[in-house]
């Protein structure tokens, strides 16, 4: 693992996003395959969402769709296939 991201307070600006993305993950359409997965994900991530600063070791998903739930965070990113 030779390349990470680290996200504090939530500063995007080193973050690959297309625009819809973190919609795409945290509102999916019925239509969309991962429906369910993502649906029970959201859910299970509501039950620790929190506003304290804690961090978060984010692997396998650079655009952290769901720091949201987690606004004051330290996020560090590890992208899969890096």
């Amino acid at each position: 693992m030779d390349s990470f991201l680290e996200l504090e307070n939530n500063n995007l600006s080193q973050v690959p996003e297309s625009a819809g993305y973190s919609r795409q993950r945290l509102s999916p359409r019925r239509s969309n395959p991962a429906y369910l997965h993502l649906v029970e994900l959201r859910e299970a991530l509501n039950l620790h969402k929190t506003s304290e600063k804690i961090s978060i070791f984010d692997y396998g998903c650079a655009g952290s769709p769901h720091r949201s739930l987690f606004p004051n965070s330290y996020i560090r990113v590890i992208p899969s296939g890096r």
